[in-house]
């Protein structure tokens, strides 16, 4: 079962196509919460829940790390 839905995911991003590189990442604000250099050449945006246990899980244990 697991197997079909990994080669299901698999398929559907095959078909969806590589995403747009075309589309610029939204502005940093004040807001955001901000880790390295403001000039380096990669941007990643991190989304994230606070009612998620995985992603509590990442900023309590690995971040931190």
């Amino acid at each position: 079962m697991i197997r079909r839905a990994v080669l299901a995911f698999a398929l559907t991003a095959a078909l969806a196509g590589p995403a747009s590189a075309a589309e610029p990442p939204p502005p940093v604000t004040a807001q955001d919460h901000v880790l390295g250099r403001a000039d380096a050449p990669v941007t990643v945006i991190e989304y994230a829940s606070f009612t998620c246990a995985h992603c509590a899980v990442f900023h309590n244990d690995v971040l931190p790390a």
